[in-house]
């Protein structure tokens, strides 16, 4: 299949770490699933690669349950924000301005979750756990 395909499916661990707000977006919103493939030939210029089409099966309610949309995917996006940093350390100068270290820290352990961790390794659920404690500890404004 398309490597933007799996990409949207895959869940973590990955062998190598990408960037996967899109694909929490899409599995948050979404059933994700394989359609056909496309074949090369019918595009100009014919790329080197098939290409994939995908069905999209909303999910009403969000696959996890969080109290904050908005606040799950400030997390999302602030733990992949910075390349190559760990949890605490991405979520510490992410786009959330209520997010001091002290509180990122309380919400991560209260989460059960390792500081030292990166964003890449966790999953669905781990970032609606983070969120979950992040809004009761009223971090969230």
């Amino acid at each position: 299949l398309c490597s933007a395909l799996e990409r949207l499916r895959e869940k973590p661990p990955h062998p190598v770490p990408v960037p996967r707000t899109l694909a929490f977006y899409a599995q948050y919103h979404a059933h994700v699933e394989f359609a056909f493939k496309v074949p090369p030939q019918v595009f100009l210029p014919a790329p080197e690669v098939t290409s994939a089409v995908i069905v999209l099966k909303t999910i009403p309610n969000g696959s996890v349950d969080v109290p904050d949309e908005k606040l799950f995917f400030s997390i999302v996006r602030g733990a992949f924000g910075k390349r190559r940093k760990t949890l605490h350390n991405a979520l510490s100068s992410c786009e959330e301005k209520s997010f001091t270290k002290e509180l990122v820290d309380a919400f991560i352990r209260k989460a059960g979750i390792d500081p030292g961790r990166r964003g890449e390794t966790l999953s669905l659920e781990e970032f609606a756990q983070l969120t979950r404690k992040a809004f009761d500890l009223r971090l969230y404004k």
